[in-house]
């Protein structure tokens, strides 16, 4: 199964970063401008079991819609979610927040994922959606990096 991960080091508590990423509404101050927030259902925080429900825009035009699940919620480290349903065959997302030393901590984006559609949905997976998912990250570094500082 292919994976993506990223990291960054940023000038917060774990505490800090869990409580923001623990908040779904947090979601569109991290969202690159090519994505747009339709709908969203979700608990107020992250609980194991919650649901969150996601509809989006995706370069204004493409229709996104994902249901996911908290799989772990370990405060202040660890948060997982896992898609339930949505585009991919699987789609399972680890926030890890590692304690560097008193103000910086290092947050760890690990996606594990499998695409449908067979070997073309695979081909699609470990191209074009690791493209996606690298710009899209590459974004959501940059905005927390202004949220919270860091290199």
């Amino acid at each position: 199964m292919p994976t993506f991960r990223t990291e960054c080091i940023l000038e917060a508590s774990p505490q800090a970063l869990f409580e923001f990423h623990n908040n779904p509404a947090n979601l569109t101050k991290v969202m690159p401008p090519t994505s747009r927030l339709v709908e969203l259902r979700a608990d107020e925080r992250a609980v194991e079991g919650g649901v969150i429900e996601l509809r989006m825009r995706e370069l204004g035009i493409l229709p996104m819609c994902w249901k996911c699940r908290w799989k772990r919620v370990e405060p202040p480290h660890l948060l997982v979610d896992e898609m339930m349903e949505g585009p991919f065959k699987t789609f399972v997302h680890h926030h890890r927040f590692e304690v560097m030393d008193k103000m910086r901590t290092r947050m760890v984006d690990e996606i594990h994922y499998a695409s449908r559609g067979g070997w073309l949905g695979h081909l699609f997976g470990i191209t074009l959606f690791r493209i996606y998912l690298t710009m899209m990250f590459a974004w959501r570094k940059r905005r927390m990096r202004e949220l919270f500082g860091g290199s």
